[in-house]
């Protein structure tokens, strides 16, 4: 009986998950018949897509489920750029934009059976070499995405579009910025959108990476050295449309820029 069950299970995640790169490879958004999706079966249905768009994915994107439970969700190599971005050659079908704080990941933390024991905070924390300004573009490959549950969301990768990195500064972990005090603006055509300062929800980004990395293990994922992480939204996700023009600056960090 388990083995049948696992069976079902395996053949429903496969069936999605070559749905989902269908409709990454056309551009195009799709109905999945699947709310009753469990944790498990959507990182499962997100490895065998990124699997079959990237076997290696060293852009990532970390914050936390409704449960406050951390959750880790790959970014295909070909959607990530350095700044100034241009995507007006893509297709997006929910179109938004977040300012964002990325970190690199300077050693490899590989998903190996001991791995929950040799992992730890100061390990996690040391490993920060580099921050840089981001712009995360939001988009999803669900057709009902506004009403879709929150595992369908993650079995996506977490409603990932693209990923801009911009201006890169040192960083230490030892001796951070006061994100409390951070300030940013994010526009578009040139019209300030948001401008505030401190509004990251954790209030430290950087308090989302050790438990990304220890997910992300879990689950089977290697992080590799140099790979990058992005942090969340300090803007909420105003939309966007197909030739926009974005900017986020964070003060005396630097900023990033894309064409849409």
């Amino acid at each position: 009986m388990t083995t049948s069950n696992n069976t079902a299970s395996d053949i429903k995640c496969l069936k999605l998950a070559e749905s989902l790169f269908q409709a990454y490879q056309t551009q195009t958004s799709i109905t999945l018949e699947a709310s009753d999706l469990t944790l498990d079966q959507a990182y499962q249905v997100q490895q065998l897509t990124v699997k079959k768009l990237d076997t290696k994915p060293k852009f990532w994107k970390t914050g936390l489920l409704s449960n406050q439970r951390s959750f880790c969700a790959p970014i295909a190599n070909h959607l990530c750029q350095q700044s100034p971005a241009n995507f007006s050659g893509k297709r997006f079908n929910a179109l938004h934009v977040e300012a964002e704080l990325a970190f690199r990941v300077n050693q490899d933390f590989l998903a190996l059976p001991d791995q929950a024991s040799s992992v730890t905070e100061e390990s996690v924390l040391n490993s920060l070499d580099q921050m840089c300004v981001a712009i995360e573009v939001l988009d999803s490959r669900l057709l009902d995405w506004q009403t879709a549950a929150e595992n369908l969301h993650l079995a996506d990768n977490q409603m990932n579009g693209a990923l801009i990195l911009g201006t890169e500064v040192p960083f230490d972990a030892h001796n951070p910025l006061n994100f409390s005090q951070q300030g940013f603006v994010l526009s578009i055509n040139d019209n300030e959108i948001v401008l505030d300062t401190g509004t990251h929800p954790q209030g430290d980004p950087v308090s989302l990476i050790f438990d990304f990395i220890k997910e992300a293990n879990l689950r089977g994922y290697d992080i590799l050295k140099g790979s990058w992480v992005t942090t969340g939204t300090w803007s909420g996700y105003p939309s966007a449309n197909a030739g926009d023009k974005v900017n986020v600056s964070f003060q005396d960090i630097g900023e990033a820029e894309l064409t849409l």
